[in-house]
């Protein structure tokens, strides 16, 4: 399974979780670092009317189209879109490096995309418009 993984330099790369290994070579700084921390997150989509559910990696949209599918399929509207930790890579991550690696990777201490953090629609504010005194017609 192809994984995202980031170094002690906090630049990233992708490979083979298979081949990882605690040294990785940095391709920007041209030298072998420590991996600090694995991506262990995917988009996760279950119908809350049935059993189906599913991950779909990084893919936040297919996770979108195969949910839509669903429900055109089924008749089910009952649903839920996560990004959350596999079950699977957190624990082959752990069981290859046990402690020495974080198994989700953060951004200045996000743990979720930006997308998937939107603010709520009571804390927006909403412009004035200002209307003519006098209507148009």
């Amino acid at each position: 399974m192809l994984v995202t993984y980031r170094l002690e330099c906090t630049h990233k790369d992708m490979a083979e979780l298979a081949k990882i290994t605690e040294r990785m070579f940095c391709g920007k700084c041209s030298r072998y670092r420590k991996v600090k921390a694995i991506e262990s997150r995917e988009w996760y989509f279950k119908c809350n009317n049935c059993s189906y559910a599913r991950y779909n990696g990084q893919s936040k949209s297919q996770a979108q189209t195969l949910l839509g599918a669903h429900r055109i399929r089924t008749g089910h509207h009952s649903d839920s879109i996560w990004y959350r930790v596999h079950p699977a890579k957190k624990e082959a991550i752990q069981r290859v490096f046990a402690r020495k690696v974080r198994y989700v990777l953060t951004e200045d201490n996000k743990l979720y995309p930006d997308e998937y953090l939107t603010p709520a629609q009571s804390k927006q504010t909403i412009e004035e418009v200002h209307l003519p005194e006098k209507p148009p017609f």
